[in-house]
């Protein structure tokens, strides 16, 4: 719930009783200067030898080999990387949860065998490779392998209960997935069985909500779990009565999940559930937002208005008109003047009480935006803001505070893009045919 209100807060999208409000949304502006701060571009992989033994000729190679095939899928737009990268970004800054999912993908095609005299008259019970046995099946041959990464939305992604990461005991994705992909995959029984439940809106939050309202396919809710007790992975829908899958643990990776360790905002010790920046200083968002909306009634009472004496035509004249350098006549002169002239017939609104409170809510605006500043880290030298008073000293000051604010960030970002990178790299070394290795990596060319 807590991610959910952050997000609407940072789109903006508010009830309908505030609509009119007049909201300073600082927190998007701060959100798109982390973003830029923490990931600009396509990192470059680096993979080197534990020990740089001098006659280690195969581990250099091999290295090599492996650097050479990750920077060829950065390429790849089956791949994904950069556009996983950036969606998870903003989702640590604004949810505060940020995860990735990587599979394996195989192509594969039969390899049609001649048929040889006698193999279709004679065959044994168990005879399989014969072609004339009727559970023959033909021989395949890799074509092509690939390594996926995919961006998991940040409420999709699941973990059980535990005081810290390294505690749990399984982890787990959301998969929405057609009629026609629930045969295709877990076969017609069963495909059949599930029930397309599927709600992309939340109960409650019909005229709020953030997530597409409008999608035409129905699809089911399919629970991929990764059991890291009984290495085994489970296929589940609720409503269904028996599991969709089951299968032994079909990676055999080191650290057994599929993912990286997700990017969790303000964690403690004692529960690993993350809360979002946002509500950490949202006190401040929440004051500075009814400061500015004060501050847009107040400027537009702020106009020059008053009242008049009906029976001065002249006055009114003076103001509608508006022309200059024109003479305009006033019948009665003498009683006009007795009324103590143009100052007894008009009666102007008071402004100085208006001007001097708007004068201190811009004072209190800035020392809240100086407030939330201070608690995000954000400092002026990040903003590009600058006076022209201020020595370097005080720059420098500013840019050092900034960056050791920002650094954690930056190295948590880093090291979920080295998580990823070292998860693709165990993938291709345990199940990828050595012959897509060699084609992708070129190495057969280098001198």
């Amino acid at each position: 719930q807590r991610g959910r209100n952050a997000v609407l807060r940072f789109l903006d999208e508010r009830d309908p009783m505030n609509a009119n409000a007049k909201w300073f949304n600082i927190f998007k502006a701060n959100t798109e200067i982390l973003e830029s701060a923490l990931y600009a571009q396509l990192p470059k992989p680096a993979v080197s030898r534990r020990f740089t033994d001098y006659n280690d000729e195969v581990g250099r190679v091999a290295a090599l080999i492996i650097e050479r095939c990750i920077t060829q899928d950065l390429d790849d737009p089956r791949d994904n990387f950069d556009a996983c990268m950036r969606h998870a970004v903003q989702d640590r800054l604004v949810a505060g949860l940020a995860a990735a999912w990587l599979r394996l993908e195989t192509d594969t095609e039969e390899i049609s065998v001649p048929p040889t005299p006698g193999n279709d008259i004679e065959y044994g019970e168990d005879d399989t490779d014969n072609p004339a046995h009727p559970d023959y099946k033909a021989p395949v041959k890799i074509t092509e392998q690939r390594i996926c990464v995919d961006y998991i939305y940040w409420s999709d992604f699941l973990w059980s209960p535990c005081r810290v990461w390294e505690e749990r005991r399984w982890v787990g994705r959301k998969a929405y997935m057609t009629r026609e992909e629930l045969i295709e995959r877990f076969g017609e029984d069963k495909g059949k069985a599930c029930p397309l439940n599927y709600n992309p809106v939340y109960e409650g939050e019909q005229s709020k909500s953030v997530t597409p309202k409008e999608d035409v396919l129905k699809k089911a809710v399919v629970y991929e779990i990764w059991d890291r007790t009984t290495k085994k992975v489970i296929w589940y829908c609720k409503g269904c009565l028996a599991l969709l899958d089951e299968r032994e643990d079909p990676l055999g990776l080191v650290g057994f999940d599929p993912c990286p360790r997700p990017m969790l905002a303000n964690v403690s010790s004692s529960n690993s559930i993350p809360r979002p920046d946002f509500y950490m200083i949202q006190d401040q968002y929440n004051e500075l937002d009814i400061i500015n909306d004060r501050i847009s009634k107040l400027v537009q009472a702020c106009k020059v208005v008053g009242v008049y004496d009906k029976s001065s035509e002249g006055v009114q004249r003076m103001l509608q008109e508006g022309s200059d350098n024109l003479l305009i006549p006033v019948d009665n002169w003498a009683m006009f003047a007795e009324k103590n002239g143009l100052k007894g017939q008009v009666d102007w609104l008071p402004l100085e009480s208006i001007t001097t409170t708007l004068r201190e809510l811009n004072q209190a605006r800035e020392v809240i935006k100086g407030q939330i500043y201070e608690l995000t880290g954000i400092a002026d030298i990040v903003r590009g803001a600058s006076k022209a008073s201020e020595t370097l000293g005080a720059q420098q000051i500013k840019a050092q505070f900034a960056s050791v604010r920002i650094k954690k960030l930056q190295d948590e970002v880093a090291r979920f893009a080295s998580d990823i990178m070292r998860i693709k790299a165990e993938i291709m070394v345990k199940h990828f045919d050595p012959e897509i290795l060699i084609q992708k990596s070129n190495i057969l060319v280098t001198g």
